[in-house]
């Protein structure tokens, strides 16, 4: 029998998880959708077609619950830009612009 002692202690620096969220917070954006729930891919293919064109740098989408997509930059400049001109929204032809 292994005493308390002798099992190994692995320990995980609290900063890490913490500074990774911070750098997700300065580049992501949470979005939220009612109703009908786009699939992840036609919320990616529509970031692209859309977002690509104007950002810098790449823009992923991540599934996170029904109704609830993370978009996360590749730079805060990107993100702030789509941020600015927002909100979108989604309607029967797709996502489009509140512009």
């Amino acid at each position: 029998m292994k005493r308390l002692e002798d099992i190994h202690e692995i320990s995980l620096l609290l900063e890490t998880p913490i500074q990774v969220t911070l750098s997700l917070a300065k580049r992501a954006l949470v979005g939220q959708f009612t109703g009908l729930w786009p699939s992840p891919k036609s919320t990616q293919n529509w970031a692209n077609k859309n977002w690509a064109p104007l950002i810098k740098n790449n823009v992923t989408s991540y599934f996170l619950r029904r109704g609830l997509f993370l978009f996360e930059f590749t730079s805060k400049d990107d993100k702030d830009l789509i941020f600015q001109n927002g909100p979108y929204f989604m309607g029967p032809q797709g996502l489009y612009l509140n512009k």
